[in-house]
């Protein structure tokens, strides 16, 4: 919303006053002079009139009646800029008449259409002087006021009836021979800072419609502002402190220093709607690190400005990680061509680019500060699922310098990722204990998310690569951190976090409620592992329904699953290490209970009332062992069942896959969609995990039957 400042506020300020704010020289050829914010047109003869050559600037051929003569005269002109306008208090005329000039002078403005007649005196031939006229004339905002000396009562209207400007006034505003000058005010219609203090008073966020000009000194934004047009001009500097804001629905010209501020978790912003001319700098937090080659050795960031070579870059930030010699810096792209990130060289002239993020690390847990232009229109960046390995993973980042909505970007971008992985997964700083992922399902819940400026991320992109797009609508103002240190969770429905911890770790995956998912794949509101790749210590989901055998970091079901479902469990952990499973966020309703199954222990405990921990006597690696029940109600022990089995097809190794505890013999049998039978094997009742070659079997769907003395379960696949 745009708020009115009172107009009468705005237009009684006044930076220069009493002094001259125009000179007109009084040369043949004619130059002008002004202070700033003004502009004037010099000295041009009406057009009963001609130019005498002469030194001075002379007409001659005035007119000898003793009325006015409206085309005889003698022009000049003021124009304002956008948003001022000019008040003249005093017109300073050196002139040199002639022996048959004309005898009446008067001088009109354009403001009446040379109706009044501001001055008028007699002159004696072959005189010279200055006349000293007061007025009190004001133009309109970015206006023009034209004035016109009028002569006539001419000696005789010929060669000989000379009248002219000469440069008695000496010099005035550097111009040298000045014969004319205005003095007086020009005045700004809006925010003004002199290097000590705003007048009438400092922009707010109740300034959306007022023009601000920062003209010297330095002054520091703690609060969120809003304006329509701003400029900075040199030498002054603009900061816009961490946590604080400025909106600008107009235009945005910086001629000195705009600056951004941030830390750990508080982040400026600047949004502007119009057209941005200069640069523009901003300090972004990144997080401190070992050297070179180090584990963990990485934050990934994106410039918030953009355009700005990294040999550049690295010459305004000493603190970025390098190596001893200072030749290889801990600061690059992921290149997909070699499937890896890239380590910059003192002497790389890359640009860093809007939308794409970068590894990087500071030495201090302090800022890098980026200086480019300003992006405000649409940003397109390409991603692909392509390279020798992540093949589907690609750094990007916000290219804003102000937050944008996450909720915005899914929803603009969720068909170009993979189904599997549809989100942004956020580093946080230890990749052993899992991303920060941010898909639908959080989205929903957390609808006020944002992402800080400069944040990189990846993505993962759909087969055959895709565009991700960010717009201006995505920008938004925020306060909050970014993945290093994430956020407290603001859950508005059925949600729950599963915890694994031993004395030096922790890992937990998350469950949703949504009435947009199911038990099966939901694009957006699931998300596996990134990269599919299982840390030592760890513990993920499977999909119920559909199961391809992908590790779900985050997986979402239908509200009505909060009556009963079974959700089988992934678990890596060393053995002889004591582990403890426990929910340490919820926002379940209060009658529904979470029961871990541990199907070698044959026991059930109820983790939304206590903890579960146990000492595995073997490495636990895999699924098979561990489910979640969610019930609404007391849970009855089940019965041992083929149920709680999951089957899967693995693409990786064309293999169909069998995880769980069996209690009795079992066959499995495959069929094709003929109903013959292609492969029987017999299952292993100590193995929790058994896989059966299917590599002579042609891509399709194929049925699997698992089958003992007393149960049957059937479950399609599809082998690729």
């Amino acid at each position: 919303m745009k708020f009115l400042i009172p107009l009468f506020l705005l237009l009684n300020f006044q930076f220069t006053n009493g002094q001259v704010i125009a000179a007109f020289s009084g040369t043949a050829t004619p130059t002008v002079a002004t202070v700033n914010d003004i502009n004037a047109s010099a000295l041009t003869p009406g057009s009963g009139v001609e130019i005498q050559t002469s030194a001075i600037f002379e007409c001659k051929r005035w007119t000898n009646s003793s009325v006015i003569d409206f085309t005889d005269y003698i022009e000049w002109s003021v124009i304002a800029n956008s948003d001022f306008s000019i008040n003249i208090t005093t017109v300073n005329v050196s002139y040199n008449a002639g022996n048959k000039a004309p005898q009446t002078i008067e001088l009109r403005t354009s403001l009446d259409n040379y109706t009044t007649i501001l001055f008028s005196t007699s002159i004696n031939a072959n005189s010279t002087g200055v006349l000293n006229i007061p007025t009190s004339l004001t133009s309109l905002i970015g206006g023009t006021i034209t004035f016109r000396l009028f002569g006539y009562n001419s000696g005789n209207p010929n060669a000989a009836s000379r009248f002219g400007i000469n440069g008695g006034l000496n010099t005035q505003i550097g111009l040298t021979n000045t014969g004319i000058t205005l003095e007086g005010s020009v005045t700004y219609n809006g925010l003004y800072y002199d290097g000590t203090s705003w007048t009438p008073f400092a922009p707010s966020s109740t300034t959306g419609s007022s023009n601000a000009i920062v003209a010297d000194g330095s002054y520091t934004i703690n609060s969120d502002v809003n304006l329509n047009n701003l400029e900075i001009r040199s030498p002054s500097t603009l900061i816009v402190d961490k946590g604080d804001s400025i909106n600008i629905f107009g235009n945005l010209t910086v001629d000195g220093i705009l600056e951004l501020c941030s830390d750990s978790n508080e982040y400026s912003s600047l949004i502007v709607d119009g057209i941005t001319s200069g640069d523009v700098s901003y300090k972004r937090h990144v997080n401190n690190t070992a050297a070179v080659g180090e584990e963990d050795s990485n934050d990934l960031i994106a410039p918030p400005v953009s355009g700005e070579a990294f040999n550049s870059f690295l010459t305004n930030n000493s603190n970025i990680v390098s190596n001893s010699s200072n030749t290889l810096y801990l600061f690059g792209p992921f290149d997909k061509t070699i499937g890896s990130y890239v380590t910059y060289s003192n002497t790389e002239t890359a640009t860093l680019d809007a939308g794409t993020g970068y590894r990087a690390a500071s030495t201090d847990t302090g800022t890098f500060t980026f200086t480019g232009i300003v992006n405000t229109g649409t940003i397109t960046k390409s991603i692909s699922n392509s390279g020798p390995a992540f093949e589907e993973w690609n750094l990007i980042g916000n290219p804003y310098p102000s937050y944008i909505k996450l909720a915005d970007f899914l929803s603009s971008n969720i068909a170009q990722l993979d189904p599997f992985s549809a989100g942004i997964y956020g580093y946080d700083g230890d990749a052993s204990d899992g991303w920060t992922i941010w898909n639908q399902a959080y989205s929903d819940d957390n609808p006020g998310t944002v992402i800080t400026p400069g944040q990189g991320f990846l993505v993962a992109s759909k087969t055959g690569g895709g565009n991700i797009t960010y717009n201006a609508d995505m920008r938004s103002t925020g306060n909050s951190d970014d993945f290093i240190l994430g956020r407290s969770n603001n859950i508005n429905s059925s949600h729950f976090k599963l915890l694994i911890s031993n004395d030096s770790k922790s890992y937990s995956t998350d469950f949703y409620f949504n009435p947009n998912a199911s038990r099966g794949l939901d694009i957006g509101y699931d998300a596996s592992l990134f990269g599919n790749i299982i840390p030592a210590f760890s513990v993920y989901s499977q999909l119920i329904e559909n199961n391809e055998g992908r590790a779900m970091a985050i997986q979402a079901f239908g509200e009505d699953d909060l009556s009963d479902a079974t959700i089988p469990l992934g678990v890596n952990a060393n053995q002889a290490e004591a582990i403890t499973f426990s929910i340490n966020v919820s926002t379940l309703p209060s009658t529904v209970d979470v029961y871990l199954e541990d199907n070698v222990n044959n026991t059930f405990t109820l983790l939304t009332a206590s903890d579960y921990t146990l000492t595995p006597n073997t490495n636990l690696n895999g699924t098979g062992r561990f489910y979640l029940h969610v019930t609404n109600g007391a849970l009855s022990t089940p019965e041992n069942t083929l149920d709680n089995l999951s089957i899967y097809s693995n693409q990786n190794n064309k293999t169909v896959v069998i995880t769980g505890q069996l209690f009795q013999p079992t066959t499995v049998k495959i069929y094709d969609l003929q109903g013959r039978v292609v492969n029987t094997s017999l299952l292993q009742i100590s193995h929790r995990s058994q896989s059966i070659d299917v590599s002579n079997l042609s891509t399709g769907v194929y049925v699997v039957q698992l089958v003992n003395e007393t149960q049957n379960k059937y479950q399609k696949v599809i082998i690729h």
